[in-house]
């Protein structure tokens, strides 16, 4: 289908293939230190939770002031600058089979059809609006689409059957790989509720992708009539490791047990309030994504002409 297709699928290798415990503390002591870990030893810091993780990222966060320092980026006042990567914002899809009674970016079929657009960007479409991002200084491409839009609108589904799509993620993946391939871009992949398997097929095209835990609180997604009743991706639960017990491998969350989230096992808990964090899997490195009401202007936004 792709230029891309021949990627390998990766396979996740169980607990027992992991690096020892001792392998594990010799590299924390090593990033500590400030040493430069080789492959082999970023392979094993990958690894780290909890606690270990709190720790890698200390000495991550060390390293990059002390790069800062010998730069001479110490600004007037004697502090270090924050540090973002510029992206270009590509709205992959408006659709979803969630009804989030908050949002503002999801809308229905009707209304794409009656605003002349269709139900997803096309190939050729993706790919300008990453080009002229990269001609404009961004080094991330940010997709952004709805949680599997095929599941709940039949247009979505026709969609991509006349195009040789099986789902959305297999779109988005090829996407992914036509923007890196032709642009140069990252990709930045914000496709919802997956599966590990389905994570696993998206990694090698994506060197992060993201997710909104928006809330742990049971009566919004229990109760008719509150922001995520009727949303299949919003059951309430504690994010935490991946892969989830209570995910299928179609990537759809059970309405029973704990949900977990896909970085590497550092649980963030919300007391049941609505604050948003994000989740990047890209770990160790732990970046705060913008909400889409709150996009920086160093992130450049286009909705192709018609």
């Amino acid at each position: 289908m792709t230029s891309g297709s021949s990627l390998p699928t990766p396979v996740v290798p169980s607990r027992a293939e992991g690096p020892s415990p001792a392998a594990l503390r010799r590299v924390l002591r090593r990033a500590r230190d400030g040493v430069a870990l080789n492959v082999d030893e970023a392979a094993v810091a990958m690894t780290a939770r909890g606690e270990d993780l709190i720790d890698l990222c200390a000495s991550a966060a060390r390293v990059r002031d002390a790069g800062l320092e010998a730069a001479g980026r110490r600004g007037a006042r004697g502090r270090l600058p924050v540090s973002y990567s510029r992206k270009v914002f590509i709205p992959v899809t408006h659709l979803c089979r969630d009804t989030c009674h908050y949002c503002t970016f999801v809308t229905v079929p009707g209304k794409l059809l009656a605003a002349g657009r269709d139900m997803y960007l096309e190939p050729d479409e993706i790919v300008d609006i990453a080009a002229r991002g990269a001609q404009l200084g961004c080094k991330e491409a940010l997709f952004t689409l709805g949680d599997r839009p095929e599941a709940r609108w039949p247009q979505a589904r026709q969609w991509l059957d006349e195009r040789g799509y099986d789902s959305t993620l297999s779109y988005v993946r090829a996407m992914a790989i036509r923007v890196l391939e032709e642009t140069g871009l990252l990709p930045h992949l914000n496709p919802g509720v997956m599966s590990w398997t389905e994570l696993s097929r998206l990694k090698p095209v994506a060197p992060s992708m993201g997710m909104m835990l928006e809330t742990t609180s049971p009566r919004l997604f229990e109760t008719r009539g509150q922001a995520h009743y009727g949303s299949p991706d919003k059951p309430a639960g504690c994010p935490s490791r991946s892969p989830p017990a209570c995910w299928s491998e179609s990537g759809r969350r059970s309405p029973s047990g704990p949900t977990r989230c896909m970085r590497s096992g550092v649980c963030t808990r919300n007391s049941g309030t609505s604050r948003k964090s994000s989740c990047r899997i890209s770990a160790p490195r732990i970046t705060p994504r913008w909400p889409p009401h709150r996009t920086p202007a160093s992130t450049i936004s286009w909705l192709p002409s018609r």
